[in-house]
């Protein structure tokens, strides 16, 4: 098993509510400790397990002796634009970056924002399209759920978002295909409607046209919407794969 499996498996951040009502069945406490655990890290912004007053302190103490800890994605670098973007490398479970950015959309009503977060879904990315810096990477690793929600988790503590009042969208086009990264990518997406309350309706995720993950998304009942990226993964530059008919091609 490698390390970057094991630092996953004892991270807590990440967990589905499900997955941490086992840990805590196993550890001999009742189902709600769970919901407490993840009221602290979503909404308390907990980084420690030690931060968790709502856990007993015997419990704390296990979960810390069993390798168990609060890992959030950090950003560690920060590139802002003369019109407000901001781009951000954010480090992982192992120290990795991805990239990470804020579009402010300009409009905002008084008192709110409306912006869009894009958001990584892996380390470098597999379809090596040849317009993509991305691509020169080639893949070096998957994000874990934990990572890929957390990145948006950042954002908004970054910017100070009011989820419920400000209007944030979220899209996944940044590096990596989330089709290749299937099931950490749609558990994200359940951790940052589920417990993070931002709405699926204002999510949108891109994929090169992975067939069988479009299949998978479209049986799912929580989803963002849906963009399919119509380029050539060998394409020099960018431009549409559909040809149009009054050049009868």
């Amino acid at each position: 098993m490698s390390d970057l499996v094991q630092l996953a498996q004892k991270n807590l951040f990440g967990l589905s509510r499900q997955q941490l009502t086992a840990l805590m069945k196993d550890l001999g406490q009742p189902a709600y400790r769970a919901g407490q655990t993840i009221y602290a890290m979503w909404h308390e912004k907990s980084s420690k397990l030690a931060d968790i007053k709502t856990l007993p302190t015997s419990l704390r103490e296990s979960l810390a002796a069993a390798g168990w800890v609060i890992r959030r994605p950090k950003i560690v670098e920060t590139f802002r634009s003369v019109d407000g973007t901001e781009r951000y490398l954010v480090a992982g479970d192992d120290g990795q970056t991805v990239e990470t950015v804020w579009m402010p959309d300009g409009d905002e009503a008084p008192g709110s924002q409306r912006a869009t977060i894009c958001v990584s879904s892996q380390v470098g990315c597999a379809v090596n399209c040849q317009f993509c810096l991305t691509a020169k990477l080639g893949l070096q690793r998957n994000l874990t759920a934990g990572e890929i929600a957390g990145q948006v988790i950042a954002v908004l503590e970054r910017q100070k978002v009011e989820v419920g009042k400000d209007r944030i969208n979220l899209v996944f086009m940044g590096m990596g295909e989330p089709f290749l990264n299937y099931d950490n990518f749609i558990a994200a997406v359940r951790l940052l409607v589920e417990e993070a309350g931002l709405a699926e309706s204002r999510m949108t995720v891109s994929t090169s046209g992975i067939v069988p993950g479009i299949l998978r998304l479209a049986e799912e009942p929580i989803r963002p919407r849906l963009a399919i990226s119509l380029m050539r993964p060998t394409m020099r530059s960018a431009k549409p794969l559909c040809r149009s008919r009054a050049n009868g091609r």
